[in-house]
């Protein structure tokens, strides 16, 4: 049985550009499979999709955004989580700590300077 090949993704720009080199005739389809590794099956989506006028290059920023948003949101919720926790152990710590004993002087007591 043949291996698979690792799961790659691979960027709207470079999908386009290899969109448009294989249209232009600047490289063939099987050369471009040899030297990226692609097979025919996806570079034949690709190029139906640039065809289409469905393959935008824009796409990739889009997606990149939105994965900054959503880190952006995940990283706010932790600080808020912090945040309550270190709050509670606070409240808890000066519950908990004994007041500060006050010393006192006995008037008899001698002082060493």
């Amino acid at each position: 049985m043949a291996q698979r090949r690792p799961y790659r993704r691979h960027s709207a720009r470079f999908k386009l550009q290899i969109c448009q080199d294989i249209r232009s005739g600047v490289r063939t389809r099987s050369a471009t499979m040899k030297e990226f590794t692609l097979s025919n099956a996806l570079i034949h989506q690709w190029m139906l999709k640039f065809d289409a006028g469905t393959l935008d290059a824009d796409d990739d920023d889009q997606v990149e955004a939105n994965h900054a948003r959503a880190r952006l949101a995940a990283l706010e919720r932790q600080v808020g989580q912090l945040t309550m926790e270190f709050e509670r152990l606070r409240a808890g710590l000066l519950q908990a700590a004994p007041a500060p004993a006050e010393t006192t002087l006995h008037p008899d007591a001698e002082c060493d300077p």
